[in-house]
Parts: C-alpha cells; structure tokens; sequence
C-alpha cells in the first residue's frame, strides 16, 4: 500500500474528546508499504457464489506512531514477503510477535478530508498545513 490513515484523538481543556485529527503514514522512500494479511474464500450451505474476504493484521504501534494511535497494520519486510507468503510454512510467531520496524515510515497531518469515504483524489495526501507536520521515526 503507498500508506494508511489513523486518527489522533484530541481532547478539549476539560479532558473531553473532540474532532480528530487525521495523519497519512507512508515510507519516505515512496516505496509501498508491505503489510500481514488473511484472506479467505467461504462458500454458503446453498448453491451461491464464494464470498471473498480479507483482513489486514495489526499490532501495537511503537515510539511516535502510538501518540497517533496505539495500534497499526503489521509490516512485513521483504526479507520476510517468503515466509509469511508460504501456505505450508508453521505460524511465525517471531514475525507477528515482534516489534515492528518503522524506521521508514513517516507521517503527516493530512485534511479532515479524508473523514468523509465521498471524498477522493490526491487532494487526501496533502499535508495539512502550509507546513507541514512531518515526524521521522526512530
């Protein structure tokens, strides 16, 4: 994937929640993002077609990324595309278990734009501001 949104949850001076705030996450590199997932085909006890589905698998989110939101996709280096790609190979508990690394990944304050699915277009990848709110991730 190029990147993901996750939004921060303000609070008001009173400690209450209010409108949040959107960021767009992606490698710096412009590189797509790699990320753990499941799919899975269900067929219906009737005669009907197949029902495809997919998930995407998350995990705690580390350092700068957690004050965003406390979880995120789990990305799968291309060291590991292989095994984790491989039907008949056990469960890697290491790889879903371990932190992951986000060294590459940056993340911006995006528009609130990207709060209504009617909207679409590059427009949801700018940054918010004139200047934007950019963080390296250690």
């Amino acid at each position: 994937m190029d990147g993901y949104y996750e939004w921060r949850v303000n609070t008001d001076g009173a400690g209450k929640k209010s409108r949040k705030t959107p960021f767009f996450m992606y490698r710096e590199d412009g590189e797509p993002l790699f990320m753990a997932g499941l799919w899975s085909v269900w067929k219906p006890a009737k005669d009907g077609p197949p029902l495809l589905s997919c998930t995407i698998i998350t995990t705690d989110a580390p350092g700068e990324l957690a004050e965003i939101h406390d979880r995120m996709p789990l990305v799968v280096p291309e060291r590991d595309w292989d095994r984790w790609l491989n039907p008949d190979a056990p469960v890697d508990e290491e790889l879903l278990a371990g932190a992951p690394d986000v060294r590459d990944i940056r993340m911006r304050e995006v528009s609130t734009l990207v709060n209504n699915v009617r909207n679409n277009g590059p427009q949801l990848l700018e940054p918010a501001h004139s200047q934007p709110e950019q963080i390296r991730l250690l």
